[in-house]
């Protein structure tokens, strides 16, 4: 198992290995879920194996001894509890903590697995032989063996495809309660986890590699940092990626939409119904494309009343003098109109002028083409 990652550790090259393991993890979960596994791989009949092909990774792999010697001694209880047959939920939430501090991807590539092994089983039952190809060409009972057995084998895809068809993160996940005595973890801001100390309730941040770290709160007494679900990583770091690639989703619908240049796309909403109902549910206006005026945008509120922001304001929010709606600063139409489209020089799909990145494949838009 894993042989790639050793090879490469071998040949001193660290950052290949790190991407073999990424790699290698990656087909590992996906194996297990094309087998309809809908369960933690940590929890099946290899769990053991696996934990123990992961430990020799720890130290070498992490960005620091002593958070490689960290992961090896969750690892190592990890797989103590799995030979005692306790702690499922344990087994499965300390298993996950020490591979996302080892690859802080590691959400990411157990989703994508989960995606793969979807679209694997569901290709081979819309593509798979019935046994009629060659039917002619065969005797009338080897014929009605083969369809058959080719039937058989469609059922047994769709059996397994229906078994992970609704699996996400969240299932293969533990409550952020199972390691008793952490503080609460309230969410994720930017790069730091904000939770409360369970001594004098202020309010603390710490940075995301640092889950399960010793904390010295400024009352003077010390904790830990929350460990977070897989689940929340996996949202965290999805968000993330989306906005990486110039991505974000309809406030009201959930829609995916593609932001502009300066990260403002109708406000969060992908069409102007959508927009409509965002004024009816959170109080906001979208305005439509206002009018420059020297460093000024002109543009006007719902009830009619003419407004003007800086040029700077655009994709903020100010309040209507007249009705008290708030309205988001729209940028000044384009002279020449609509944007233009033109097709993404990776992908060669049509991607607005507008667009800092191709919605389909992530290019980084070349400036001469925007």
């Amino acid at each position: 198992m894993f042989e790639k990652v050793t090879q490469k550790l071998e040949s001193g090259d660290r950052g290949g290995a790190r991407a073999a393991l990424t790699r290698d993890l990656g087909e590992f979960f996906k194996r297990h879920f094309v087998a309809g596994q809908a369960e933690h791989p940590v929890l099946g009949p290899e769990g053991a194996r696996l934990v123990e092909g992961l430990r020799p990774f720890a130290l070498s792999l992490a960005d620091d001894p002593a958070r490689g010697q960290y992961v090896d001694e969750v690892l190592h209880e990890v797989g103590s509890r799995i030979v005692r047959r306790e702690g499922r939920e344990a087994v499965m939430f300390l298993f996950n903590h020490a591979l996302h501090l080892l690859l802080p991807e590691y959400p990411l590539v157990v989703s994508d697995a989960l995606d793969e092994a979807r679209q694997e089983l569901g290709g081979r039952i819309n593509e798979g032989d019935d046994g009629t190809t060659f039917a002619p060409f065969l005797a009338a009972e080897s014929a009605l063996l083969i369809a058959a057995v080719a039937h058989g084998f469609k059922g047994v895809d769709e059996a397994r495809l229906s078994a992970i068809e609704r699996l996400d993160l969240s299932g293969l996940d533990a409550p952020e309660s199972t390691i008793a005595g952490l503080p609460v973890l309230y969410g994720i801001e930017g790069g730091d986890f904000v939770f409360v100390c369970p001594f004098c309730s202020g309010r603390r941040r710490a940075p995301v590699g640092a889950a399960g770290d010793a904390y010295g709160c400024d009352c003077g007494a010390w904790t830990r940092v929350p460990i977070p679900g897989l689940a929340r990583l996996g949202a965290w770091l999805k968000a993330k990626r989306d906005r990486a690639r110039g991505l974000g989703h309809c406030r009201i619908c959930g829609a995916v939409i593609q932001t502009g240049k300066s990260g403002f796309m109708r406000a969060g909403f992908c069409t102007p119904i959508c927009a409509k109902q965002g004024r009816e549910t959170f109080r906001e206006f979208v305005a439509a494309p206002g009018q420059r005026d020297g460093e000024s945008v002109a543009f006007s509120c719902s009830c009619g009343s003419a407004m003007r922001a800086p040029v700077a304001a655009v994709g903020t929010r100010l309040p209507c003098a007249a009705c008290g709606l708030d309205v988001w600063v729209p940028e000044a139409a384009a002279a020449g109109g609509r944007p233009s489209v033109a097709p993404c020089a990776k992908c060669g799909r049509p991607v607005k002028s507008t667009a800092a990145k191709c919605l389909y494949c992530g290019a980084v838009r070349s400036p001469a083409r925007a």
